[in-house]
């Protein structure tokens, strides 16, 4: 399935919010050695951070836009569920291979030809944050003349699929990692990104 970003407006103040909340589709699969159809476990959902949408990178002068070095945004979310491997004890797990699009732009202080975007993957159940998984990935601004509209590589996340396959009581979070000056930056500029399923 695909979710995209339904508006985009990056120097807007921040009016609140927490959490836009989105679901991965069940996909069926077809076993290629028997033709057997397999309903796939259920996918958890998967909440983005609204403040965690956007990353401001400035040059340490200033936090205007003269002073920006790149803006990157996540602008969807792709992924699916599957059944996965065992774990150590033999029990079922769910696979979710989760993928993000991302929009990189070069501001007036960039010194770069290639820009590092971390983000990160945070597994959660109950509310609270049992595990975070951080990735970076590098992305060639020049050649595309300052903006690149890319995706990053799907990742594989393994939750326990637990008795009951049809229903998933964890959640994963999908945001870019801040630091907390960023992260003060676009609770203090930014309206909150929302988000919305568009394709299966």
């Amino acid at each position: 399935m695909t979710i995209r970003r339904t508006y985009i407006q990056p120097l807007s103040r921040f009016l609140g919010g927490v959490f836009g909340v989105l679901s991965l589709s069940s996909l069926i699969a077809c076993s290629s050695a028997s033709n057997e159809i397999l309903i796939a476990p259920a996918c958890p959902k998967i909440q983005v951070p609204h403040a965690t949408a956007d990353l401001y990178a400035f040059d340490g002068q200033g936090i205007d836009i003269t002073h920006t070095a790149y803006h990157a945004q996540i602008s969807g979310v792709n992924g699916d569920c599957r059944v996965g491997p065992h774990d150590a004890h033999k029990r079922p797990l769910t696979r979710v291979r989760v993928g993000l699009s991302i929009n990189v732009k070069e501001g007036p202080a960039a010194n770069k030809n290639k820009l590092e975007v971390p983000y990160f993957i945070a597994i959660m159940r109950h509310g609270k944050i049992i595990d975070k998984k951080i990735f970076t990935d590098e992305f060639d601004v020049k050649s595309s003349h300052g903006m690149l509209q890319t995706h990053t590589p799907l990742r594989f996340i393994d939750l326990p699929t637990g008795n009951n396959e049809l229903d998933n009581d964890y959640t994963l979070a999908v945001g870019l990692q801040l630091t907390h000056e960023q992260l003060d930056y676009n609770r203090s500029h930014l309206l909150p990104a929302h988000f919305e399923k568009t394709g299966h």
